[in-house]
This record gives structure tokens, C-alpha cells and sequence, in this order.
């Protein structure tokens, strides 16, 4: 029984000492004990006293409960009925379909078939039995294939299978009809069996009906076809039935003595008679020491009894445990369920392969096969020995210890057992003993389905109100219900602020840093500070100081910014939480204040402005400085630059602009500063602003055989610069060429250049560089550079001609080269070989025809590669050294190219050049012309010839001019004399 304690409830006020009033040990609900029980085929079934339902079993297709998918429901779980009606009792049915009584009166049926509601043959969800009028019922019983109840007049009205319907009926009726007794008595008792229905009316006759294959009838014979209509039964002697109990193909009975007897199939000696044999007449069971019998079950395999001195027998098959002796040894001889000692029976029930009792404490007990899940153990092995139902039910809850306690919250421990199903709790909590005006919170923990131990929550309870009784318990709802705890009284602390008197620093002539020492009271406290120039505070001003809470004294500040130098304040400070407001002593700052004073430390200036930095003594009050720009000494006239402030505490320092300025112009500067107590001037410093005509660097000048590059630095004082390079072979630059270096007025200094190409190779170039701004015009010194000798031979300094055939020749080697090998023939006879060398007397060989003499170079590197190179110039007719003959290097005259025709064409860069075309006649291709060659100026370029359809020579050249100079070379290499070619 579930009996809620009283609470002592003790009101604390006026305190910030927490009180916890009461505590509880117990809960006002605990798991289910039960009433009534009932086990069969597929599953058993329990009611708890307060009228709840519980089964498990088998859950074939969802027909025990409809919200669970499992097959197998191992531990006992709520049926509800319709509307939340209470359960009276319920009856397992032996194939997936069970029936239950409410306390209404009314019956309910669900699963897979004999429902007794016309419109619903199968359902998953108790259905209303479909009695006439309304009809209400005593007891209702399930069978394998047949539901029969009694009314409240006693009569007996059955659904289902027109075998074991009683009423002689041809066809199977789904709502409930009347069955008549033989002897017009109303209905004692009465048992739904697997395959026969047995009763005991008001005049102490039994009647039986349906299957007698085995002799379930008692009548000394079997039978083929069913007994459709009640048939008496009697028992030997003069021995009355009192009620029956029915199993598959057997019938038993209790006589009004506490006799039993068993007759029909005597499967494993589930008789117990001694005997393994079938019987189709009522044998009488051997209890030991002829005990008399309170109650008798007998199952498919085995049966079951309970003497009236509440000793428990079972007999028959004792496999998976059915007997409960620890073994699964059976037979015709009694065995006692091996259950705890003093652990006493009330009733018992056996069923296909499992064995359940209620004991006097009202706890459940079964033992058997596990396969079914009907031992109700929580899994599906086997009990060999009676174990208890595990303890199911609405949770267990209490509120535990009160782990800490504040002025607005309390942190509540709470214990929480959801014997067995998923539990959530919340914690209720009110002002109100009667909880009328409570509110709740989530308890954080919760248990899951299948679990019987109690865990533990901490949870807390926030937004409270200070120095208030509270009443607080657990409330905890699993599917079979809600439990809530007995209640604990406890009280929240608390108390009004305290304040100390303000103490200040950082005094200045407008600053002031305020502080007090608060103690919030365990609450949340706001601060503020009232600041005024008189006592009684009549034009207040008040600040807030944030808030504070916790139970310790903790230190505000505040500091004022925006005083006035020179003045006395009176400040308090205020401190307000729920429980009150407590105002301090007042207590009275004096600020300070004197002039300022002004330094210029630096000053410096571009173009068009000056900056100066200002060292600045506040004076302790807040300010500003200028600073005053003027063309005179006595500041006659005056521009001020954009005003720089500061605070009592600074800054200090401060850099000060003064723009839109004139170039190049003196100016006077000072710093005015002001501030709360006066004004000050600074010294005066005399500051000329940038500009200048433009600085150029020495230039420097880098050359290569055929380019240079000159550059130099330039600074242009920030104004715009104009820059030129102007570049000459004559040392006076005469007949000079300028060129653009810059244009723009980037400050500072920065590098200018300029690139020179298509320059003359071993030629000095000199040079100068120009810059011009609106304040003046810098040119460099002159400069110059020569540009380098390209790799290769020159004889005489790359002159053109010569008087002596002793030259000298210049050498400029590569890097790579480790030797010179010079010759007068390109086939180098008669060479020789030098060492690294850069100059050297040469003797050349007889010129040619056209008075030409060439030398051949090769530069050879350590690897033995060369290149060649070569060099040719004219011996003028006077030379000192006799010119030796040549004949084959003397043409004829038909050997003499001529110019055939000029064709004027355009390159690829669209300029317009002379490309001429030559033909050489047949006399030159008999001397074994191989190719051609031209010379414009110094440059020899060789052309190759390719033979023609019309059987002479062709090839083509460029040439600008309207002369070149030609002439062939043979097979051999032995060139011809130069003609001159002119354009016809």
C-alpha cells in the first residue's frame, strides 16, 4: 500500500540562514503487487490492485500489445483499456487473443480471433464485448478459439467456434449468445479450456462440452465428433465437482472436499495418479499425506497444485523447467517448486511450457521456458527455479539531500527508480504546502526501459525568491503512471546590501575614481553613485556601478570624468537588491586645476605644411592645443591649425599640422593651449616649408657591344620634375640626342634611367642629364662611356684598309676560351696557336683579285671545341709588301655577277626595301660558283646559290642602297674579286 507522510513544515523569515524543514524517505507509490493472475499458451497476465493491467509473452503480429514491435515481450507491460477504465482481472488466452474484465463491468477482448464484437474480428487493441443492453459481467475467459463470460444474473454467454460454443449452433458466432444449462441453474463456475469448456451451476451440477478425442468428457469413452451441447459429468462415489481446471486434451476437477481428479490424456503423468496411462474416467490425484487441495491448474504437459495448507505440488513434464524443482526431471510423481523459504502461494497457474504463482505478499513468481518470454524474467532463457517478477510499476522517487542553497535557487538531489520502464521526472516546487501554485523543472537524469536501479539527479531550482520557505519533491511518469515523493520545506537565504562609506583617487581637475565595499546579501545587487555640489543633494546625478552578487564583500568603482576643476562634491553611494536598498555615508572630493603650458619639441614640413610636436602640461583639467601659423615674428596675422584636446590626464604629446602653405617660405610657429583654469603660449620657432630646384646624382653609364643604359638618382623636393638624357659621339655634345627619363613629383629620392640601342660598335659616347621644376633647372657634368668589343678578330682596330700587310689584330675571347689558333686560309694551313691573348702583329697573305686580304680565328675552349671567326680588309695598292699572283683567284670577266633586275617588296615590319634579284650567267656556273657574297659598309653576308630551270644562278638580297659590292666564291672557298653592283 502506497501511504503518503506527513511533512513538518517550519517557516523561517527574517534570516540568511538556509533551513531545510523536512526530509523524505519514502514515496507515495511503489511497484505493483498483484491481485489476480493468469497464464496460458502465449503469454500471462497480472492486475495490480489499483486496477492496472499487466502481460507479456508471446506479441505474435502485434496482437498483445499494438505499440510494441517485438516479438517477444519479456517483462510485464501496462494494457489499458478503453476510456482508462480500471482492470478487474484478465484472462490469457491459449492462442494470441486474451480478454479482460473492467471494474465497470464490462468486457474487453483483443488479439486474433473471438473478440465478441461483430464489426472487429481481430484487433490489436482491447475491443467492447458486444453484450445485449448493455449488459454487464462478472468474470470473462479466454480460451484457444472461445470467449465466455457470466452476467451478473449468472448466466453464461460465449463467442467463437461453433465446437466448444455449447449452443448446438452450425456456424461460428462473433458476438456473445447464451448458453442454457440442462438444469436451468445460473453458473457457479465455470473454466474455457484449449479445446472443451467445463461449468459447475447453482445446483451442483458440472457440465462439459466440445472435444472427447481423448476422453475429455470423463464419460469412460472417446469420441470422434465434439459435444456441442452441455453434457453432464459426475465423479466416482459420491464426491461432488466444486470447479474445474482444463489443459490440452485433459480435464481436471477440485471436489467440494479439496479432492483432485484429472481424466483424458495423461501426458508425462501430468495425472498424478501414479500412473503414466490415459484415462476417459476421473482419476483421483495422490497428494502426499492425503493433504486436501485449495486450488488446481493443469497446463498443456504438466499440473500444478496448492494445499490448502499453502503447500505448492506440480507433476507431468518437467521439461524447460516447468515443475521448478531445478531440474527438468518430470513424471507421474509430485514434486514441490523449490521457492524461497517462507515464501508462501495464493494461487497458481500452469501453462504451455512456464509455471506462475502470486504469493501473500502479492509478488508474482514464474519459472519454465524462456523461448516464449513468458517467465517474465527480462530475457528468454530458462528458469529452472521460481524467480520473482522483477518489480514493475509507476517509478519510485524522493528528494534526497539539498546539495547547496542560495537566496534565488536550490540545488536539489533526487533518487529516481522507473522499476523497470523508461522514467522522466521533473521537480515541483511551490510556496504552497497544497502545491496549488506550483511550477516545475526537468530532472536531467532518466532511466530506460528494462532497468530497475535507481539512479541519482542534481538539479537546480533557479529564480527563486530570498528568505522564502519552499516545498519541493519528485514527480516521476513511466507508462504505468506518475509518482510524486513526499515533500521537503526548505527555506532560501538572503538579506539587504551593505554599503561602506565611498573612498576616492585619482583626483584631477575633472577626474575622480569612486569606491565602496558592497556586500550583495546572496543577491543580485545593483550599485549606483549620486554625485551633487551641494549636501542635500537637490540636483543629484547618479550613475550606475554595475552589480554585484555572491555573499562576500566585493569592491565597485566608478570614475567621473567630466568634473569641473577647482570644486567641491558630496557623492554616496547606493545599493538596492529585493530584500531592500542600503545608502551610504556621504563623503566629499575637492578637484584640482591649474594652468597648462605648451613646448614645441620638433617641427618639420613638406611643400605645403608644417608639423610641429607639442609637449603639453595639462594643468589636471581637460583641454586643447593649436597650433598658430604666421609670414611675421610678431604673429600679426595668424592661421591655426585643427585643434588636438586632451584630458586631465593627457595625452601629452601631440602632433600638430598646419597645411595649404606657400613652397619654399619662412613662416612662425606656435602652440596655444587652453584649458579649464586659462591660456598659454608656447616659444616661437621659425620653419621654412620644402621645395627646390631638382638634385641629380653623378650618372653612371653601363654599355654592352651595342646598347648602355644610364641612370642616376633624382630628387625632385616634391614638385613636378621634368628629366632628359641627351647623348653625342663629340665631347662638346654637339649634334646631341635627347631622350625621356621622367616625368612626375614623387617625394624623396629615386632612380632614373634610360636604354641606348643600335649604338656604334667601338665608339665613344658622352652624355648629360637635365632636370627642370618650377624652381630651377640641374644639369649633370658630362659624362661618357665606350661600348664594348664584341667576341671575334679585328685587324687594325676594324679598319677598312691598310697600307701594309703587317697588321695588328685585336682579340676578344670568351670566357671559355683557352687558346687562339690564327690563319691566313679558312682551312687554317699554316696556323698558329697562342695562348690567351688580346693583341698580336700579323703578317696577312697576298690579297685577292679585289685586293682583299683575310684572317681566320678559331677560340678553342678545354674541351677542344672552336669557333671560328674571321676578319678581311684592303691592301691599297701601295703597300710595302709585293702582292703574289693567284690565278685561281683571278675571274674572268664573264665570271662577273650582274645585276639583273630589282624587285621592290614589303618585310614583315611593312617597311619599304630594295630586294633585288641577281642572275649569274653560265660562265660562272662553269667556274663552280657554290655561293655569293655582299658587303655593305663592313658587313659581309654570304648567300647561297641554287641552280635554275633556265640553267643559271639565282638568289636575292636586301640592300638599301643603289650600289653594293659582290662577288662569288667557289667550290673550293676561293673568293673572287669585289664588284660593285648598281641598280639599273
Amino acid at each position: 500500500m502506497r501511504i503518503p507522510r506527513l511533512v513538518l513544515t517550519l517557516l523561517l523569515l527574517g534570516t540568511p540562514v538556509a533551513a531545510v524543514v523536512g526530509s523524505a524517505t519514502s514515496v507515495s507509490a511503489d511497484p505493483f503487487t498483484y491481485t489476480q493472475l493468469s497464464n496460458s499458451g502465449r503469454s500471462t497476465c497480472v492486475v495490480a490492485p489499483d486496477g492496472t493491467g499487466l502481460c507479456w509473452g508471446s506479441n505474435y503480429d502485434r496482437y498483445l500489445f499494438a505499440d510494441i514491435r517485438d516479438t517477444m515481450v519479456t517483462t510485464p507491460t501496462k494494457v489499458s483499456l478503453p476510456n482508462n477504465e480500471k482492470i478487474q482481472s484478465i484472462s490469457a488466452g491459449h492462442a494470441y487473443s486474451n480478454c479482460a474484465l473492467a471494474q465497470s463491468g464490462r468486457a474487453y477482448c483483443w488479439g486474433q480471433h473471438h473478440l465478441g464484437n461483430y464489426f472487429t474480428p481481430t484487433s490489436r487493441t482491447p475491443v467492447l464485448v458486444e453484450f445485449p443492453n448493455d449488459m454487464r459481467v462478472t468474470e470473462v475467459q479466454s480460451g484457444a478459439s472461445l470467449g465466455c463470460a457470466t452476467s451478473v444474473a449468472g448466466d453464461l454467454w460465449c463467442w467463437g467456434d461453433i465446437a466448444t460454443l455449447g449452443t448446438a449452433e452450425t456456424e461460428p458466432t462473433r458476438t456473445p449468445i447464451k448458453v442454457s444449462m440442462p438444469d436451468g441453474g445460473t453458473i457457479a463456475s465455470f473454466n474455457v479450456g484449449i479445446t472443451t469448456t467445463c461449468v459447475v451451476t447453482s445446483l451442483a451440477n458440472a457440465y462439459c462440452w466440445g472435444d472427447n478425442s481423448s476422453g475429455e468428457m470423463g464419460l469412460g469413452y472417446i469420441t470422434r465428433d465434439p459435444f456441442r451441447l452441455p453434457t453432464r459429468v459426475s465423479l466416482p462415489g459420491d464426491a461432488v465437482i466444486a470447479s474445474f481446471a482444463l489443459g490440452l486434451h485433459r480435464t481436471c476437477a477440485l471436489d467440494t472436499n479439496g479432492g483432485g481428479w484429472c481424466w483424458g490424456d495423461n501426458y508425462g503423468g501430468s495425472f498424478g495418479n501414479n500412473s503414466y496411462d490415459d484415462s476417459a474416467t476421473p482419476q483421483k490425484i495422490l497428494v502426499p499425506n492425503n493433504e486436501a487441495l485449495a486450488t488446481l491448474s493443469t497446463g498443456w504437459y504438466h499440473t500444478c497444485a496448492l494445499t490448502t495448507t499453502g503447500t505448492p505440488w506440480c507433476w507431468g513434464s518437467g521439461d524447460m523447467g516447468r515443475l521448478g524443482t531445478g531440474t527438468t526431471l518430470g513424471g507421474k510423481t509430485l514434486r514441490q517448486p523449490l521457492l524461497p523459504e517462507g515464501t508462501q502461494l495464493t494461487t497458481i497457474a500452469a501453462g504451455l511450457s512456464t509455471t506462475c504463482a502470486l504469493d501473500t505478499s502479492g509478488n508474482a513468481w514464474c519459472w519454465g521456458g524462456g523461448a516464449t518470454g513468458m517467465n517474465g524474467s527480462g530475457s528468454l532463457t530458462t528458469n529452472l527455479f521460481p524467480v520473482r517478477i522483477a518489480a514493475v510499476g509507476t517509478p519510485t522517487v524522493s528528494v534526497g539531500t539539498i546539495g547547496n542553497i542560495g537566496a534565488d535557487y536550490i540545488v536539489v538531489n533526487s533518487s529516481m527508480n522507473g522499476n523497470g520502464k523508461r522514467t522522466t521526472a521533473s521537480l515541483q516546487y511551490s510556496t504552497d504546502a497544497s502545491f496549488s501554485d506550483s511550477r516545475t523543472t526537468a530532472i536531467s537524469a532518466f532511466t530506460r526501459d528494462g532497468s530497475y536501479t535507481a539512479i541519482s539527479g542534481s538539479d537546480a531550482l533557479t529564480q527563486l525568491e530570498p528568505r522564502t520557505t519552499y516545498y519541493i519533491r519528485v514527480v516521476g511518469t513511466n507508462s504505468f503512471g506518475t509518482t510524486a515523493s513526499a515533500p521537503v520545506a526548505v527555506t532560501t537565504i538572503g538579506s539587504e546590501p551593505t554599503v561602506s562609506t565611498p573612498t576616492s583617487s585619482n583626483l584631477t581637475g575633472n577626474d575622480a575614481r569612486i569606491a565602496a565595499v558592497i556586500n550583495p546579501g546572496h543577491l543580485v545587487t545593483s550599485v549606483t553613485v549620486h554625485i551633487d555640489t551641494q549636501s542635500h543633494f537637490p540636483n543629484i546625478s547618479e550613475y550606475s556601478m554595475g552589480t554585484v552578487t555572491g555573499e562576500s564583500d566585493q569592491t565597485v568603482e566608478y570614475s567621473f570624468s567630466n568634473l569641473t576643476a577647482q570644486t567641491t562634491y558630496y557623492i554616496r553611494v547606493q545599493a538596492t537588491n529585493k530584500l531592500g536598498t542600503t545608502t551610504s555615508a556621504t563623503t566629499t572630493v575637492t578637484t584640482t586645476g591649474h594652468s597648462p603650458t605648451a613646448n614645441i619639441t620638433s617641427s618639420s614640413s613638406t611643400l605645403s605644411s608644417i608639423t610641429s610636436e607639442v609637449a603639453v602640461t595639462t594643468g589636471d583639467t581637460k583641454g586643447n592645443v593649436v597650433l598658430q601659423v604666421s609670414s611675421s615674428s610678431d604673429f600679426s596675422q595668424v592661421i591655426a591649425s585643427s585643434a588636438s584636446s586632451f584630458t586631465s590626464a593627457g595625452p601629452t604629446q601631440h602632433s600638430l599640422t598646419m597645411s595649404q602653405l606657400s613652397v619654399a617660405t619662412t613662416y612662425w610657429v606656435r602652440a596655444v593651449v587652453t584649458n579649464d583654469i586659462g591660456l598659454t603660449q608656447s616659444n616661437a620657432v621659425q620653419v621654412r616649408t620644402a621645395g627646390s630646384a631638382p638634385v641629380l646624382g653623378v650618372p653612371t653609364a653601363t654599355a654592352d657591344t651595342t646598347t648602355a643604359r644610364i641612370s642616376t638618382s633624382l630628387n625632385t623636393t616634391g614638385l613636378s620634375t621634368f628629366a632628359t638624357l641627351s647623348v653625342s659621339t663629340q665631347s662638346d655634345m654637339s649634334q646631341a640626342t635627347e631622350y625621356f627619363l621622367y616625368s612626375g613629383s614623387d617625394t624623396g629620392v629615386r632612380d632614373i634611367s634610360g636604354s641606348l640601342s643600335g649604338l656604334t660598335q667601338r665608339t665613344t659616347y658622352y652624355f648629360t642629364i637635365t632636370a627642370k621644376n618650377e624652381l630651377g633647372t640641374t644639369t649633370t657634368s658630362v659624362e661618357s662611356f665606350r661600348l664594348a668589343i664584341p667576341v671575334g678578330v679585328a685587324i687594325n682596330d676594324d679598319q677598312t684598309t691598310t697600307e701594309s700587310l703587317t697588321v695588328t689584330l685585336g682579340i676578344t675571347l670568351p670566357d671559355s676560351a683557352v687558346a687562339v689558333r690564327i690563319s691566313n686560309t679558312s682551312e687554317f694551313t699554316q696556323a698558329k696557336v697562342f695562348e690567351r691573348i688580346t693583341s698580336v702583329q700579323w703578317t696577312l697573305s697576298a690579297p685577292n683579285t679585289d685586293s682583299v686580304s683575310t684572317v681566320w680565328v678559331q677560340f678553342i675552349d678545354a674541351f677542344g671545341r672552336a669557333t671560328t671567326y674571321s676578319d678581311a680588309i684592303t691592301v691599297n695598292s701601295g703597300a710595302t709588301e709585293p702582292l703574289p699572283a693567284t690565278p685561281e683567284q683571278t675571274p674572268t670577266p664573264e665570271q662577273t655577277p650582274q645585276l639583273v633586275s630589282g624587285v621592290f617588296t614589303l618585310d614583315s615590319a611593312t617597311t619599304a626595301i630594295a630586294r633585288r634579284t641577281v642572275s649569274l650567267p653560265s660562265t660562272v656556273r662553269k667556274a663552280g660558283v657554290s655561293k655569293v657574297q655582299t658587303k655593305s659598309g663592313k658587313k659581309v653576308r654570304t648567300h647561297k646559290v641554287k641552280k635554275m630551270r633556265n640553267g643559271t644562278y639565282t638568289f636575292s638580297f636586301v640592300a638599301k642602297k643603289g650600289a653594293i659590292k659582290m662577288r662569288y666564291v667557289n667550290k673550293q672557298g676561293k673568293p673572287g674579286k669585289w664588284r660593285t653592283v648598281r641598280v639599273a
